[in-house]
């Protein structure tokens, strides 16, 4: 009860073997201002599997709200999960729980701003899954950012990208959200 729950995604432009991954991050933030990276998923799909994923994950841990990134690519995603939402079309996705929407700025300085949490110990992620695909991913593109490097380094961001977009939500920056 004292943790907000929220889900970030980070969608691709494409659907191939090279593309960027898609991805779907559950974080929590209590009242310490400490965030829980607590569930993630990432794969190179298409829109449709993402969709799936979202309210999947959202009915399992029964998140109030879905925050996507709003870029020019990603406006297919926002639009078939507004639809979703507004429709309470829980059969659609195999769901019974429906959550509620919703940035966009320069990849690296958005990654940059994150050092704060990282330096104070303001931001906790479950160790124990680094070996599974996804977090490993997360991880890797923790350790490898470069904020003084083009793109901050990193050939895919997607992982960290999402949790990233956290700052948004918890500011309430992030417009527009899914209820």
């Amino acid at each position: 009860k004292t943790v907000r729950l929220f889900m970030t995604v980070d969608t691709s432009y494409t659907s191939t073997k090279d593309s960027d991954f898609k991805a779907v991050c559950l974080m929590g933030c209590n009242s310490q201002n400490e965030l829980f990276v607590l569930d993630m998923w990432s794969k190179q799909c298409q829109e449709q599997d993402l969709v799936k994923q979202c309210f999947s994950m959202a009915d399992r841990w029964k998140c109030p709200t879905i925050h996507p990134e709003v870029v020019k690519q990603g406006l297919s995603l926002y639009y078939s999960l507004d639809s979703i939402v507004k429709t309470r079309a829980s059969e659609m996705v195999g769901t019974s729980h429906l959550p509620g929407h919703p940035g966009q700025l320069d990849k690296t300085a958005k990654i940059a701003s994150l050092s704060l949490r990282f330096e104070h110990g303001k931001i906790k992620m479950p160790l124990w899954n680094r070996r599974k695909a996804e977090w490993r991913r997360l991880f890797d593109q923790i350790e490898q950012f470069n904020p003084s490097a083009s793109d901050g380094g990193l050939q895919h961001d997607d992982e960290i990208d999402c949790v990233c977009m956290s700052q948004f939500v918890l500011k309430g920056r992030l417009q527009s959200h899914l209820r």
